[in-house]
């Protein structure tokens, strides 16, 4: 076994730090893996090694393909801190592509600071020509774990903060949970918001499981949330879902899964999104309403298919508001 302290750790272009065989190493404040104009270096957590960190940056203004992987049953990055990002330009012009976490053959990462939120790709800062493409989080394989913690961690997909809208553009950056992976005490989840963030996406497959707080899906378009167990069913847990937010064209798909949520809200002053409930799908709302078009929202669409069930909802509203238009609620061989 090992052991490491350090304070501020940062990678240049194409390195390596592995951690394997039990190997232990506290960074006290930053884990930073590649930044200004870096490129392909990696961090890798194996074979029952353990990593501490501060706060967690993955790819920082110009930078392409850094990684951070935990890998296999015992390894498990701790973040006691309360910011992770993965992507964050903090000058202009910056491109940021390709950078990933990734939590695989039943590898852990856990929080256990105070309230975080966890940022893939986010612009705040005033400068312009910010661009972010195929920036995520992969949690995969049975046993694989994202863990918020007792404070339960908020994760942002694809952020572009209210005031900079003309800053940047965030595109097909993704949290996705496959092959039984799972993401447990998790708060709210934010994909796509203002400005050009579109084909962001939450993906919960084949027997993944995904315990959290709100979801909200919005942007400018083709914004996603989808469910699909394929052919082991996947457990979701949500409070309320809210699809469509801030621009249009976002959209939610669910077939083989087992969901209990709070509120569904499809179209809130937004317009022409939709909402896909499909086979074998058995949807608990708790007594909660479900509501298509509010506010001026146009053309917003529910769609229960054959095998599918929305079950114990409260009230059902079709344009709540008389600035809603042309909403509908479809079923189509389903039951509600």
């Amino acid at each position: 076994t090992g052991s490491a302290n350090a304070g501020t750790f940062n990678k240049g272009f194409y390195d390596t730090l592995v951690l394997t065989n039990h190997a232990e190493m506290v960074v006290k404040s930053d884990l930073i893996m590649g930044t200004h104009g870096t490129t392909s270096n990696r961090v890798v957590v194996t074979d029952n090694a353990w990593m501490t960190i501060g706060s967690l940056l993955v790819g920082r203004d110009y930078s392409l393909g850094n990684e951070v992987w935990v890998d296999g049953e015992g390894a498990t990055l701790t973040l006691n801190g309360t910011t992770a990002y993965i992507g964050y330009p903090n000058t202009g012009g910056m491109t940021l592509k390709d950078s990933r976490l990734v939590i695989t053959n039943g590898g852990q990462f856990v929080h256990t600071g105070a309230s975080a939120n966890f940022q893939v790709f986010k612009i705040d800062t005033t400068w312009a020509g910010n661009n972010a493409t195929n920036n995520g989080i992969l949690v995969t394989g049975p046993g694989s774990l994202l863990n918020g913690g007792t404070s339960q961690m908020n994760v942002y997909v694809g952020r572009v903060s209210y005031g900079t809208v003309s800053k940047g553009k965030s595109i097909a950056n993704y949290l996705t949970l496959d092959d039984g992976g799972a993401a447990t005490n998790l708060g709210s989840l934010t994909i796509g918001t203002y400005g050009e963030t579109e084909r962001n996406a939450l993906s919960v497959r084949n027997g993944s499981s995904l315990y959290s707080g709100s979801v909200t899906v919005g942007g400018i378009r083709d914004n996603l949330y989808v469910i699909d167990g394929g052919e082991t069913e996947s457990v979701v847990v949500n409070s309320d879902i809210t699809i469509g937010s801030v621009g249009a064209l976002s959209g939610m798909s669910i077939r083989h899964a087992d969901l209990r949520s709070g509120m569904l809200k499809v179209g809130n002053s937004s317009s022409n999104n939709w909402v896909n409930v499909g086979e074998n799908v058995r949807w608990t709302l708790d007594g909660a309403t479900i509501t298509v078009g509010t506010g001026a929202a146009v053309g917003n669409t529910l769609t229960i298919g054959e095998g599918a069930a929305m079950l114990n909802g409260g009230a059902l509203v079709v344009g709540e508001t008389t600035a809603a238009s042309g909403n509908r609620l479809k079923l189509s061989g389903g039951h509600l």
